[in-house]
């Protein structure tokens, strides 16, 4: 009885390891396939940079036009429970790309005046006109080109790895 257990086991290990040297002969053949190319520190952090901005913008090129009216200043002193969706993700896109701005210029803390600043530069405000709104989005796709070219092929390799990044932290469950 005691054979036949480990005769069972060592199968067991034996097939297992047998997929694992399969695997690993797959992974090392498209390896082989694929151009290598080294990246920088630099690159990475620039990646991580432009895809934050790109998924800011597309918030802020979705739901950004809503505030534009006159009225729409008093959202800033309307409880964060009373906001709209729409204002909710405008605001958060709006601090996402900000602070990825500015923490890549200086890397050092953010003043709220650097960051109001930064809102009036890149954000449709109330009152602004077509011309503006469009100068303003010019603006951010200006940052954006400029750090995906920083970044070189980091960004690609990364855009490539976040829909499974994106799915494993949705496996998480992060309610307190």
């Amino acid at each position: 009885e005691m054979r036949s257990k480990t005769g069972l086991e060592g199968q067991l290990k034996r097939t297992q390891l047998e997929k694992m040297r399969k695997e690993l002969r797959e992974v090392s053949e498209g390896i082989k396939d694929k151009k290598v190319i080294k990246l920088t520190g630099s690159q990475r952090i620039a990646a991580g940079f432009a895809a934050r901005i790109e998924e800011a913008s597309e918030v802020i090129d979705e739901v950004g036009y809503k505030f534009t009216g006159v009225l729409s200043r008093l959202a800033g002193i309307t409880p964060e429970g009373l906001k709209s969706t729409d204002r909710q993700r405008f605001e958060q896109a709006q601090r996402n790309f900000i602070n990825a701005v500015l923490r890549r210029e200086s890397g050092a803390a953010i003043a709220p005046s650097e960051f109001d600043s930064a809102e009036l530069q890149y954000f449709p405000q109330p009152g602004n006109k077509a011309p503006v709104l469009e100068q303003k989005q010019r603006n951010r796709e200006v940052v954006l080109a400029s750090l995906k070219a920083e970044a070189g092929e980091a960004f690609s390799q990364l855009k490539e790895q976040l829909p499974a990044i994106q799915s494993d932290l949705s496996d998480l469950d992060f309610r307190f």
